[in-house]
């Protein structure tokens, strides 16, 4: 009867390491999985943070080409004021 009961209480231990060692595995793929799904967030928010680095830069040389283009009717508007102040002048002149 002590044998059985000896070879019980082994057969429990080993019963109850093999569980133990299945539970840490199952956390350790758990763990992974998890680790896994966060850097393909990371990996996704990059690829649209670079998308949004992109179309800002594109913006931003869109922007620069109207302020030329805006600069360039200015002036045109400054000469256009001047040769009509000097038609004014030459006019109050006679």
């Amino acid at each position: 009867m002590t044998d059985y009961v000896l070879i019980l209480t082994i057969v429990n231990l080993i019963i109850s390491f093999l569980l133990i060692a299945v539970f840490f595995n199952l956390r350790k793929i758990i763990l992974d999985m998890e680790i896994k799904k966060y850097k393909n967030c990371i990996l996704e928010i990059l690829k649209i943070k670079e998308k949004f680095d992109e179309l800002s830069k594109e913006r931003i040389k869109q922007l620069k080409k109207s302020i030329i283009e805006l600069e360039e009717v200015a002036e045109a508007v400054d000469e256009k004021i001047l040769y009509y102040e000097s038609l004014k002048d030459a006019d109050d002149k006679y």
